[in-house]
């Protein structure tokens, strides 16, 4: 049936970001000593206000069908990228349990690769194999300063086609240090639009450190750049079933977890979704407005 694709405001999905770990995030961007720490951080901030499913990184390869799941990569030179080893965090998966993610995004931190190149196949290899699920939306965002120097070239432009392929968004984020743009900018900017998903100027943004930080609360959000994307994207196809009659819950989170329901902002009550009133796969999917998607489930 019809159904509402969202869980606590966000819809089911696994996020891994990729992050440039090239000494040039070592140098000051805005207000922050060190770009890299300052993408730690704001990612770190973020995870907090997310609905994080719970379940632990071990749990990645199941379709666990509640919440939010991170993950973290990154990427320098050549054959150098990495994310947290099996006995870290998550273990170099996507997880919903926050201490787990917050070892991860330790490590990552505590360990920067610093070298001056950044090549980006390898660490997509790594993104890709960290999304399995067939019913979450699967997202990579890459956040990079450097120019990616493999962009273009066959080995990445596969890893390119083979995350299309398994329905994964790929974003870019190209942070600028300082308000005015450094010579060069223009080369890295085609180099990383060159990575992001079809159409690439919608998936992308060029941005000072804090508008990445602002960027990313707005990723569950239908009516934002990226969140608009993310929740047109396929996936999520096993939502969850209506677990009670949607009066009986009497707040927001409880309201807005089961996916026959949604929370009314001006009665404040739970309500019905929109979404079952719709009986068939075309006018279910064709309502953005109310992030409907067909469960598959008759």
């Amino acid at each position: 049936g019809c159904v509402t694709g969202v869980f606590g405001g966000c819809p089911l999905m696994d996020v891994v970001l990729a992050v440039d770990g090239t000494s040039a995030m070592k140098m000051a961007f805005g207000r922050h000593a060190s770009g890299f720490q300052a993408i730690i951080e704001g990612t770190r901030d973020w995870a907090k206000t997310l609905p994080l499913s719970g379940t632990p990184g071990k749990m990645a390869k199941a379709d666990v069908r509640t919440g939010v799941r991170l993950g973290m990569v990154q990427f320098a030179a050549k054959g150098r990228e990495m994310k947290a080893p099996a006995s870290v965090g998550t273990g170099g998966q996507v997880s919903g349990v926050m201490s787990e993610i917050y070892n991860d995004f330790d490590y990552v931190e505590n360990n920067m690769i610093d070298t001056k190149e950044a090549y980006l196949a390898g660490a997509m290899k790594l993104a890709r194999g960290m999304l399995s699920s067939a019913v979450r939306k699967k997202v990579i965002i890459v956040v990079a300063t450097s120019e990616i120097m493999d962009s273009g070239r066959s080995e990445l432009t596969s890893e390119i086609s083979a995350a299309a392929s398994a329905g994964i968004k790929i974003f870019g984020v190209l942070l600028r240090p300082a308000s005015a743009y450094a010579a060069g900018a223009g080369t890295k900017r085609q180099a990383l639009l060159d990575v992001t998903s079809d159409v690439r100027e919608e998936h992308f943004i060029d941005a000072e450190i804090t508008d990445f930080i602002d960027m990313l609360s707005t990723v569950c959000d239908p009516h934002e750049q990226f969140g608009k994307l993310i929740a047109s994207s396929e996936g999520n196809k096993g939502a969850l079933k209506q677990v009670q009659p949607c009066p009986m819950y009497t707040d927001k989170n409880t309201c807005n977890k089961d996916h026959a329901c949604r929370w009314s902002a001006r009665l404040l009550v739970c309500r019905d979704s929109a979404c079952l009133r719709h009986c068939d796969t075309d006018t279910c999917t064709d309502d953005k407005t109310n992030l409907c998607e067909w469960d598959g489930k008759g």
